[in-house]
């Protein structure tokens, strides 16, 4: 009975977050290093773990990429892949030199698997450079 009772509690408080607030937390070697839940008509703080600490900017960046790339290229085009985007370091969709790619293609590369060389390769396609496409990110936020 106690299970169901944790259980029944849990997701509540999911399902309660799930409308009313919001819920990030930043994951490493699966255990959270910190997260935080906050009452968005309210602002009270609901939950929160090293809600302080600085941590890298890893999918935010991501997600600023999409909105951009989204509002500012056409999805259905056909492009090369730029050299300088093979290979790069971290998480990847493993794009081969040469490889002509679609623009929808590494936005789901960069969303579902979050491709790091598909982040790189939308910077270089709408951009020309990364530093260039940080700068862009940087005016929209």
């Amino acid at each position: 009975m106690l299970k169901l009772k944790v259980f029944a509690v849990g997701f509540l408080i999911i399902l309660n977050l799930s409308f009313v607030g919001l819920s990030c937390s930043v994951k490493a070697e699966n255990l959270s290093s910190a997260e935080i839940a906050v009452e968005l008509s309210t602002g009270k703080i609901l939950h929160s773990l090293n809600e302080k600490k600085r941590l890298p900017m890893a999918s935010t960046t991501k997600i600023m990429t999409a909105i951009l790339i989204i509002e500012e290229c056409n999805l259905n085009e056909e492009f090369i892949v730029s050299d300088e985007s093979i290979g790069v370091e971290g998480s990847s969709i493993y794009l081969k030199k040469g490889e002509k790619i679609n623009v929808i293609d590494l936005l789901y590369g960069l969303m579902l698997r979050s491709g790091n060389d598909a982040a790189h390769a939308l910077a270089i396609k709408r951009c020309g450079t990364v530093n260039d496409f940080v700068a862009l990110m940087n005016e929209k936020a």
